[in-house]
């Protein structure tokens, strides 16, 4: 059985202004993250599956 992955908790929000610049502010445990964003056409992104070994120092 592949371990698990870390549990915990995760909040979000995300703002758009009047003129649609993107703000966002991510929490991990317990620091805020904030960001901005644009928004991606779905052409733009690619999602590769994962594999099904753990990741280690090897792959940076």
């Amino acid at each position: 059985m592949p371990p698990s992955a870390p549990s915990g908790t995760a909040e979000y929000a995300d703002y758009k202004s009047v003129d649609g610049k993107l703000l966002g502010f991510e929490k991990w445990g317990s620091n805020w993250e904030p960001s901005l964003g644009e928004v991606l056409q779905p052409f733009e992104l690619t999602v590769y599956p994962s594999t099904d070994r753990p990741a280690t120092l090897d792959d940076e």
